[in-house]
């Protein structure tokens, strides 16, 4: 009890006698024993009743109450004594021994007894298999307020020195138990505690969490069964040694060869009172009756979030027999309000296994607490059972911002394709073949309140039984890039046919620089001959993105010409009223942290020219096609300079709309650059539009237009610095100058 603090008690009398007892001058000989009531007034006089016979003539001992509180003042065991004379010639006083302490610490050792179970294990394995579990002490005394360092739980014999545990070997030997800490260079045991698990001149705290997590391993040599107690030494006054008693059973087994999928579970957005579950596998991959594989200690670690638990609570033993997989469940479920601004919350299961040199496993966990503003359905997806390398029918999920403010959809991307490995089935690509796909891509980009977007998936086993993956969505969500994780699953069976349908499967999601020419290999599965078509689904404006190979259905080019995002429909038709889509989207970025862009409206010669200060006035004629000084399509890299703070004019295009680019990946701070546009062919008829992008540290600082109808003429954009704002300060011209030659 802290001082300062109070604890009732009652002291019962009995009196077995004919006549009553009088009980006098009862008092206690320590202060923090305070009597507080009795049947009389006078709390210094009690009177027990004499004994009488109840209803069925049985005699019943009288009985009286005394009252008394503990009201330590200081830390520590208090002993003392209630005493009292008595009216009986026979027993003239009496006395009762009373003990409590005024706060202090209380040891608590968690679990116990600590049951390991079956452990497997090879002779003579190197290096050799161990076992980890984990203890937890903590002090579960009253901390006193204000906070007292005499309260702290210290190990050790009343709490000194560095003798903090013995142990007892009962069957095993002690080599077989490692309690602290562990050498990983030399495989061996240590012993004692780390500084920063534990402080001696400091001890553990009463207070919620502060506990030590102590280390146990158990390093079989033989077979059978193992135990042994650890005494725990301590400030404790009440249990001054605690005991904890710790049993397994070694059984000789060959090393497990195993697989956890997946290796890491994303919960996603998160908030209270929400609940999500999702599962990880241990699966053995043995083949013979004897190749069992045991786990042990299956438990999130001591220092994971406490958004996430076991529902079903930590797993001590579990033997898993060849070719069976099983899954575990974890929950993340927030016990507190989110914050408005996004916090990852990190975790970790963990396991031991009979694997020799890899002897422990984990699975990461993370969960992102926020408000949950998008609202997906169905989620889960779960997809029926499908024939080996068939695709499935295709299953649609909508996404849904029931938040007041509107958000952006970034991307939408398979995170976990369940990859199968080359020479899986037909399955011949070295990096693999993805099992889930998305077959159909809605429109990215700002998605209002209460508006929705549909993405529709596809599943293609290459191996018979379970298999697992995750779809990620993206948003752009109260500053931050938040991704909500759909889990997918679906089960591949046997063939039952030759033929299975028609099925088309497209490259990832890719992003690429501008003026890129990117390669997309496609998959299609059908059961008679397909025609192929490729399309563009979305591209800029301003884009003239065209395909190598329009009708193939293997592999095709496509030119990511202008900055933006472009998506590539592929669709195939079997003949026999079956099709399929599928579609990748291609995201292009500028190059360098100055890039400018140059399209215009029809097929015509127009030149970019990017002029640097020593060239002389822009307005100026002459000052233009001045080389060094003008980046121009005959001086396509001049010198300004180092390598990296020179242009360089990256494209040309003298018959078609474009685009020409210009960059300097590290322009010089304080110098302006000029931007031109030149008609540079002969007759221009009805006129150009041409429309200028600039881009300072890969984001768009502006877009002008301007529409010419005259040879010669230089359009002077305007001028951009770096060096002054972020990230760069753009100011427009657009002054024509005739007669540009």
């Amino acid at each position: 009890m802290s001082p300062t603090l109070s604890r009732p008690g009652t002291v019962t009398f009995r009196n077995a006698c004919s006549t009553y007892v009088a009980l006098s001058q009862l008092t206690t000989d320590e202060a923090s024993f305070v009597l507080t009531g009795a049947p009389m007034a006078d709390l210094t006089r009690l009177q027990v009743p004499a004994a009488a016979r109840d209803s069925s003539g049985a005699w019943v001992d009288g009985t009286a109450v005394a009252d008394l509180e503990f009201r330590p003042t200081v830390l520590g065991q208090r002993t003392g004594q209630l005493k009292a004379v008595t009216s009986l010639s026979t027993q003239p006083s009496l006395s009762v021994r009373l003990r409590g302490v005024g706060g202090g610490p209380r040891i608590e050792v968690r679990p116990t007894p600590l049951l390991v179970g079956r452990i497997g294990f090879s002779p003579g394995a190197s290096p050799a298999i161990n076992v980890v579990r984990t203890l937890r002490i903590a002090n579960v005394g009253n901390r006193p307020m204000p906070a007292d360092p005499r309260a702290n739980l210290k190990l050790g014999a009343m709490g000194q020195g560095t003798m903090y545990w013995r142990v007892r070997s009962i069957s095993g030997t002690d080599a077989e138990l490692c309690v602290g800490e562990w050498d990983v260079m030399r495989n061996g045991c240590l012993g004692g505690l780390a500084p920063l698990r534990y402080d001696p001149n400091f001890g553990i705290e009463a207070l919620p969490g502060a506990a030590m997590n102590l280390p146990v391993r158990i390093i079989p040599a033989t077979a059978g069964p193992k135990e042994w107690e650890v005494t725990f030494l301590s400030n404790d006054t009440l249990n001054p040694e605690v005991t904890v008693r710790i049993t397994a059973e070694a059984v000789e087994a060959p090393p497990c060869n195993y697989e956890v999928r997946p290796g890491q579970l994303s919960f996603g957005v998160i908030d209270q009172p929400q609940m999500r579950d999702l599962t990880f596998s241990l699966r053995n991959r043995g083949v013979q009756p004897a190749d069992l594989c045991y786990f042990n200690g299956i438990e999130l670690t001591p220092t994971s979030d406490d958004t996430f638990s076991l529902p079903l609570g930590a797993i001590g033993s579990l033997v898993v027999p060849p070719g069976t997989e099983v899954p575990i469940t974890v929950r993340a479920m927030p016990l507190r309000p989110s914050p408005m601004s996004p916090v990852v919350a990190r975790g970790e299961a963990t396991f031991s296994v009979n694997t020799p040199g890899a002897t422990r496993g984990s699975v990461i966990l993370t969960a992102t607490l926020a408000p949950a503003c998008i609202t997906i359905t169905p989620s889960p997806i779960t997809f029926a059972n499908t024939e080996l390398e068939c695709g499935s029918p295709e299953q649609s999920l909508t996404i849904a911002n029931t938040c007041s403010t509107a958000l952006t959809l970034n991307t939408i991307t398979v995170t976990n394709a369940a990859l199968a490995p080359t020479g899986t089935g037909s399955c011949s690509s070295a990096a693999g073949c993805p099992q889930f796909a998305i077959s159909g891509l809605p429109t990215l980009g700002a998605l209002a309140p209460g508006a929705t977007r549909q993405v529709r998936v596809r599943f293609r086993p290459f191996s018979l039984g379970p298999t697992v993956g995750e779809l990620g969505v993206t948003v752009q969500q109260n500053g931050s890039a938040i991704t909500y994780p759909v889990a997918l699953s679906g089960t591949g069976v046997a063939r039952t046919a030759m033929g299975c349908g028609v099925t088309a499967l497209c490259p990832a999601a890719v992003t690429v620089g501008a003026n890129s020419t990117v390669t997309l290999n496609t998959t299609v599965m059908a059961s008679g001959p397909t025609t192929c078509a490729w399309a563009v689904g979305m591209r800029p404006t301003t884009s003239s993105g065209n395909f190598a190979a329009p009708a193939s259905c293997t592999s095709t080019t496509y030119f990511a010409d202008v900055v933006g995002t472009h998506v590539v429909n592929f669709n195939v038709n079997d003949g026999l009223g079956g099709t399929a889509q599928c579609s990748t989207p291609i995201t292009v970025t500028p190059n360098g942290d100055l890039w400018v862009e140059l399209t215009w409206n029809r097929n015509f010669d127009i030149d970019l020219h990017l002029l640097h200060p020593s060239a002389g006035n822009p307005t100026v004629a002459s000052s233009w096609m001045n080389r060094p000084w003008d980046c121009y399509f005959a001086n396509r890299t001049p010198t300004w300079g180092s390598t990296q703070t020179s242009p360089s004019l990256d494209r040309d295009d003298t018959t078609g709309t474009g685009p020409e680019n210009t960059r300097i990946n590290t322009p010089q701070p304080g110098v302006t650059y000029t931007i031109g546009v030149h008609v540079y062919g002969g007759t221009i008829g009805a006129g150009v539009t041409s429309t200028v992008k600039l881009y300072c540290g890969g984001s768009l600082v502006t877009t002008q237009t301007r529409f010419q109808n005259a040879s010669k003429d230089m359009w002077v954009v305007g001028d951009v610095v770096f060096g002054t704002v972020s990230p760069c300060q753009f100011t427009p011209s657009n002054v024509v100058v005739p007669n540009v030659f």
